[in-house]
């Protein structure tokens, strides 16, 4: 899940400046538009393409066999590490709108809502309840922003869109995880996944965010 943290700071490293740099733009709410939608779509595609070629990858980095037992909680992570990078999009209207104050509001929220859920689930579910926790907490604060930002600084965002690209990533994720047969199968599936997303995905949004005519 590394790769998801670092790829998200790059992305928020890079995204500070360019949100002041065009804040005084007219066509601003657009470009975080189509910010958000690129973002969604690359963060979807790794959670897809590193959870599903994580039993492949896993060995080479983790060598003692034990270490292993763990990555079932991986692809939690990542999305997790979706969400928290689609909250940090989200920021901008707090930011622009000099209300920074809520980003403290919504980490001290993520903050107690990560203590109870380690509470009740580490006991019951041990490190896989960790993992959940951390999938939900950046859910949950991601959602908020989104509903506060909505008052304060509207963006014409592509939630249904958006949506679909995180939830058909999760649908395929999880339909490879539990899809038997040999090995393989198994490759013959999880390449058409890879293949499916990049073709739905382009079709439906790619070849117009490269569009600099189209907004």
């Amino acid at each position: 899940s590394v790769f998801m943290t670092l790829a998200v700071q790059a992305f928020r490293y890079a995204f500070e400046p360019f949100l002041f740099s065009t804040s005084s733009d007219k066509e601003s709410p657009v470009l975080l538009k189509k910010v958000m939608t690129a973002f969604v779509i690359f963060g979807s595609f790794s959670w897809l393409l590193i959870s599903l070629l994580l039993p492949y990858i896993a060995p080479i980095f983790l060598q003692r066999k034990e270490y292993l037992e763990g990555i079932e909680i991986v692809p939690l992570l990542l999305g997790g590490g979706l969400f928290l990078g689609i909250f940090y999009n989200l920021s901008a209207w707090y930011k622009l709108t000099d209300k920074t104050i809520y980003g403290g509001y919504i980490t001290m929220l993520g903050a107690f809502l990560t203590i109870i859920l380690n509470i009740v689930l580490i006991p019951r579910l041990g490190y896989l309840g960790s993992s959940m926790a951390t999938f939900v907490v950046y859910g949950v604060m991601m959602i908020t922003s989104y509903l506060w930002g909505r008052k304060h600084y509207p963006v014409p965002y592509q939630v249904g869109r958006n949506l679909f690209y995180i939830g058909f990533a999760g649908v395929l994720i999880f339909g490879v995880y539990f899809w038997g047969g040999e090995l393989t199968t198994r490759y013959i599936t999880i390449t058409t996944a890879i293949l499916l997303f990049i073709l739905v995905s382009w079709f439906l949004d790619i070849k117009y965010l490269l569009d600099p005519k189209r907004k």
